[in-house]
Formats: C-alpha cells, structure tokens, sequence
C-alpha cells in the first residue's frame, strides 16, 4: 500500500493556493482603486476651488503652439526641433550624447530663451563648433536648449534634469534680463491643443505629469500643495520666495551642480533694444542683480549693453514687429553672434 500523501507537492494543492493569493491580490488592488476613486470623489466635493478649467487658459506662445511646442514634466514646454538636429536627450546638437568622447573632446552647453533659440538654429551649430575648436586647438562639440519664455528657473531644470547624459565641460547661459522673473507653468495637450495653467510655480520640488494634472482633481491638488502653485496673486507676499529671489536660488544650484560635475559656467547678457537710461526701474534693479551675482560668484560674462551702449535700434528691430525691444531681426542676431562667438573663443582656460 502507499505512503501518505505529501500535500506539500500536490498539484491541486499548489493550484488552489495560487488561485487563493490571485484573489487576496485582485481583492486588494480592486480596494486599492476604489479608495483612489472615493478620494478623487471627495476632493471634487470638498476642494472644488482645485478645479481644472478656472486655473488654465490656452498656451500662449504663439499660432499653431502645438505644432511647435509639447509638455514637458520638468519645463512645462518644450520646443519640437527638427528630427534631423535632436539628439535622443531632446537637445538640438549634430551628435549623439551616448556617443564616446574623442581624445580631448570638450562638451559645450548653450542655454537661454527666445532671444538664444533664434541664435542656436540647427544652420548654425557647424559655425559654432568650428570656430570654438579652431580656438581652443581640441575638438567641440556643441548642444543647445533654449525655448521662449524660458528664464532661470528653467535653465535650472535643464542642467539639474536634462544635462547629465552629456557630461556638460563647458556650459554658457544666455541671460535676458527678464529671465529674473520668468516663472513656469504647468502646460498640457487637451483634446489636441495645449492648454496652460494661469499663474506660475514659484518652487516646483517634484515633475509634473501633465497627463494626470489635467484629468485628476486629487493628483492636481496634492500636486499644487506641494510645489508652491501661486493660487493667488499675491503669493509672494504671504510667504513664497519673490521672482528675483527664486532666480537667485536657480542661479546658484546650477553654478553648485555645474561645478560639482567638474564644469565651468560662462555667460552672455542680452540687452533690451533701447537706450539703458529708458528701462523701467524693474529692468534696471534686473540688470544690476544679474551682474551682482555674475560677480559675486566669480563667473565671467559678456555684457553686450556695452557693445551696443550707442547703437541706433532702430536699425535692429523686426519692421513686422517694431514694438518689440527684445528679439532683433537677422541683422541683429548675426551681430550677436559675432560678439559671442568672438567672446568664447577667447575663453581657452
């Protein structure tokens, strides 16, 4: 006669305890959900002010934005370069981060907003590298990001989140003095066109994901509560960081990162296109934060006020858009570049 049985290897014991755990998870996961949904519930009741459609307005950057712009986790936007001048990291560049190094290569990071983007055009990334490599006797390699109504807190997310497959030697920031007070946004795709939140994150801790920003209330609110979302005007003032001084905090965690990844910081400071003497008095306050802290923390710049300090800007505004004291015309932007490529040059240390 047999033995006893062995439960232990009885196939029809070994199934039924896997159908009983199947059933303890789906039992759990089904709960799991259903207290999402209760909560998500609740939060429209009892938070409703968290609603999605008085906090957002269509994006503003321009006709047609969603053929030129996508959201983005960390920046808010982004702009959608062509296919053949991106590299798998995002940035416009003629090379592939994941690519080695030559010997003596060095990595160079261009960064700004629209006055920077209508300079770093995919045409004229050759021209920059060749005249960089000829001056520095090595080779260069040159990736940009820049993007309209980018500022510092921006550029901060660049290098803290986008730069790092690229192993940045040399990183150059292209200051608009109205960076200082260039907030973000939370900016996403609904029912094809892109939508934006109405005011600025003062301190964005966490990525957003714009997808679940625009269909959760519960994601939302969480979201806002934690990330310092200015759900009033005057929330700088009941306790949120000013404009200027979130942009000095900006500042100074890229020149930290920057320099802890072995880097060096180079910048370049844009002039509006009018007489110093006519900027407002918060233009002014800008100027001078900017090249207090520039100085302050040992970077050097170029300062292009001084080579335009007797410009005749009339010469250098868009005739489609003569009220526009910020983006010059062709002339202008070949000039710019001129100075700054005659500037980086000299840079060899």
């Amino acid at each position: 006669m047999g033995g006893p049985i062995d439960m232990r290897h009885d196939p029809l014991s070994l199934r039924s305890r896997v159908r009983r755990w199947a059933g303890v998870v789906g039992l759990s996961v089904a709960g799991l959900a259903f207290a999402v949904l209760a909560v998500e519930f609740l939060s429209r009741r009892l938070w409703p002010h968290y609603a999605l459609e008085p906090m957002v307005r269509t994006f503003q950057m321009g006709d047609n934005a969603e053929t030129r712009w996508k959201p983005s986790s960390v920046l808010g936007w982004e702009p959608l370069w062509e296919m053949g001048c991106r590299d798998p990291s995002g940035f416009m560049t003629l090379h592939d981060c994941r690519a080695d190094r030559e010997p003596r290569e060095t990595r160079v990071l261009l960064i700004g907003d629209s006055i920077a983007e209508q300079l770093l055009r995919c045409d004229n990334l050759d021209r920059i590298e060749n005249r960089l490599s000829g001056a520095w006797k090595r080779p260069v390699k040159v990736w940009t990001f820049a993007g309209g109504g980018y500022g510092l807190n921006h550029y901060e997310k660049i290098v803290t989140y986008k730069s790092p497959p690229l192993s940045v030697d040399v990183l150059v920031i292209h200051f608009c003095l109205n960076d200082l007070e260039n907030p973000n946004y939370v900016v996403f795709k609904k029912e094809g066109s892109l939508f934006m939140t109405r005011r600025g994150v003062a301190i964005q801790t966490t990525p957003v994901w714009p997808a679940l920003f625009c269909r959760s209330h519960l994601y939302r609110m969480v979201w806002i509560r934690r990330n310092g979302y200015r759900m009033h005007p005057d929330a700088y003032a009941i306790g949120k960081p000013s404009p200027e001084e979130g942009a000095r905090l900006s500042f100074e965690k890229i020149l930290e990162t920057v320099r802890q990844r072995r880097g060096r910081v180079l910048a370049v400071i844009f002039p509006y296109m009018k007489p110093l003497e006519t900027y407002s008095p918060t233009e002014k306050e800008h100027y001078r934060l900017l090249r207090e802290w520039l100085d302050g923390h040992g970077v050097h710049y170029l300062d292009l006020h001084q080579a335009y300090a007797r410009a005749d800007w009339s010469a250098y505004r868009k005739t489609e858009a003569p009220w526009d004291d910020m983006h010059p015309n062709e002339r202008g932007n070949q000039e710019y570049l001129d100075h700054i490529l005659k500037y980086l040059a000299g840079q060899t240390d």
